[in-house]
């Protein structure tokens, strides 16, 4: 009887295992989306970035903090990016 080929493990129990995660980022990025989730004030975005740059800071490779810190600018709108009287154009 031939032998079947096993399918090969997925790609995501890989990466998304708990000994793969930096627990210090992963806190840092929950905090930074709760900032977001909750009023989405100026300061409470602010708080958001600091949180999204700690993770990132603390482990450069976790692409979660930098999703976040996307959101987060996002949230700011192109105001935020461009001198004033650009945005209007």
């Amino acid at each position: 009887m031939p032998s079947r080929a096993r399918s090969p493990e997925p790609l995501h129990s890989k990466f998304f295992s708990p000994e793969n995660i930096n627990w210090e980022a992963y806190s840092a990025y929950l905090k930074g989306r709760h900032m977001l989730l909750d009023t989405k004030t100026d300061d409470s975005v602010r708080l958001a970035i600091g949180y999204f740059q700690q993770a990132i800071k603390t482990d450069p490779q976790f692409a979660l903090g930098y999703a976040g810190l996307a959101d987060a600018y996002a949230e700011r709108g192109p105001d935020a990016f461009c001198p004033r009287g650009l945005s209007a154009l």
